[in-house]
């Protein structure tokens, strides 16, 4: 069970990333490739495992705690288990979200036009 929500999870993401799409009509093409190199140094900079550990942590913990209270120790673990799947996806694409913002704010700041 805790495979296939991970399969599932990690299968959602992929299908979510998708790159912006930068309008090039008037763009210097060595002056892009320049920006963007630069831009995705900072999206480099979003801890994605930090987030995606944290973000599974917690979500055990509180997993956890509803598996004792509805339940027994066998409950616990299994809540605690399928929270921390979940959780950790969670993690995972908020990270995502947050790398595909950093490098639409940087490449709006350098003055191109981003759709999607």
């Amino acid at each position: 069970m805790i495979k296939s929500i991970l399969a599932f999870t990690i299968v959602l993401l992929t299908a979510c990333a998708s790159d912006p799409i930068i309008d090039q009509k008037g763009v210097d093409p060595e002056q892009y490739a320049i920006d963007l190199r630069e831009c995705e140094q900072y999206v480099a900079q979003v801890n994605t495992t930090k987030e995606a550990v944290s973000r599974g942590l917690v979500s055990s913990v509180f997993g956890g705690l509803l598996g004792a209270v509805v339940g027994d120790q066998r409950d616990s673990k299994r809540y605690a288990g399928g929270a921390a799947v979940v959780g950790t996806g969670r993690g995972l694409e908020n990270a995502e979200r947050r790398k595909r913002k950093v490098l639409i704010d940087c490449m709006k700041s350098r003055g191109y036009r981003i759709f999607g």
